[in-house]
């Protein structure tokens, strides 16, 4: 179904998606920072994990049932959805998705210490199992995404958003149309909450602090 740019502007939805642990909750924070209303219900309280909140919609949860009636909510709006779920939004409405992307390792250490409540990974074997699901889980949702005529799709990158700052947060702004929102979205990143990385990817806290003194 194709949508003339009138009718987009004034029913459009932002979603930020990606795996779960992939930066999300931060996307979220930028968004809102930028000007954009979120649909959120607060259910998920912070916690060690995302001090600064979830940023999520519980009914989002049962939208593989079919249960898509709060749609209307999110018109002109942001919302997040994991990317599992992504696929089985309501059609009819134009999407705008912020897909964020993470090292699929980081993402592994991430996930486990907060389901299993521990400082400690998975074992060599497992992990490896859980990143080529992962990888194949992307592989096919990219594929999904791409054949969709009502979603337009900016990928995002979590570690380049340290590293490579001013960069992506420039193609974001340019992505939701609000170009002169860069340093305030800029703002909302902190650092000390990207804890899970790769040790040669502890350089990037150094290049973010030289962009907020620039």
């Amino acid at each position: 179904m194709a949508f003339s740019f009138g009718k987009r502007r004034k029913k459009e939805i932002f979603v930020v998606s990606g795996l779960p642990r992939s930066g999300t909750s931060l996307a979220m924070k930028m968004l809102q920072a930028a000007g954009f209303e979120l649909l959120i219900d607060n259910i998920r309280s912070a916690d060690e994990f995302n001090p600064k909140g979830y940023f999520e919609f519980e009914p989002i949860k049962n939208l593989k049932t079919g249960d898509g009636a709060w749609i209307k909510k999110a018109t002109g709006k942001v919302v997040k959805v994991v990317s599992p779920l992504i696929q089985y939004l309501p059609k009819g409405y134009p999407y705008n998705v912020i897909f964020m992307e993470r090292d699929l390792s980081e993402v592994l250490v991430s996930q486990a210490k907060m389901m299993n409540g521990l400082q400690k990974e998975g074992s060599a074997e497992q992990n490896a199992l859980m990143e080529k699901a992962f990888q194949d889980h992307l592989t096919n949702i990219k594929a999904w995404l791409a054949n969709q005529k009502n979603f337009q799709v900016l990928y995002l990158s979590y570690n380049q958003l340290f590293s490579h700052t001013e960069a992506n947060l420039t193609q974001l702004a340019n992505f939701i149309k609000k170009p002169n929102a860069v340093s305030k979205m800029r703002q909302v990143i902190d650092p000390n909450l990207y804890r899970n990385r790769k040790a040669q990817q502890k350089i990037a806290d150094n290049r973010f602090q030289e962009s907020l003194q620039s």
